[in-house]
């Protein structure tokens, strides 16, 4: 049983967790953090906390926690409306854009030294087959 889907996967993602937490410490970053910064990186434009909750599939505590963090490490600013108050937009700071593409150039890094034994084909195919198993996992719940 040693080598069951399950045990494979956790094993991996252990793993690569335990590579990556030297860098994220380096950027003044703590594990989940990154997936918030893409998030914002990516929208072009301010999002709302719920935006950010439902986008990176967070828990809204987690997500209150993460953002009081990277604002009081100056990733994001967080920018109240003027009609509702009770609406807080959350946008990057330059240093917000600045880190995550350093962990995105480091994560493209980390891909290549970590297919380097597969093939092109083999990378495309790998990457489909991880796509199809999390959609397959997004069904059952």
């Amino acid at each position: 049983m040693a080598n069951s889907l399950y045990y494979l996967l956790f094993k991996t993602a252990h793993t690569q967790r335990k590579k990556n937490i030297p860098f994220l410490k380096e950027l003044n970053l703590a594990p989940g953090q990154p997936k918030v910064l893409r998030y914002l990186y990516e929208q072009k434009r301010e999002c709302l906390q719920k935006d950010i909750t439902k986008g990176c599939d967070i828990e809204p505590a987690t997500v209150s926690i993460m953002l009081n963090k990277l604002e009081s490490n100056g990733f994001i600013k967080r920018n109240y409306s003027e009609e509702n108050k009770r609406n807080v937009y959350i946008q990057l700071t330059e240093l917000g854009k600045i880190t995550f593409l350093k962990w995105q150039a480091y994560l493209d890094e980390r891909e290549d030294i970590t297919l380097r034994d597969f093939s092109k084909e083999e990378r495309k195919q790998f990457i489909n087959y991880l796509e199809r198993l999390y959609v397959a996992l997004l069904k059952e719940e």
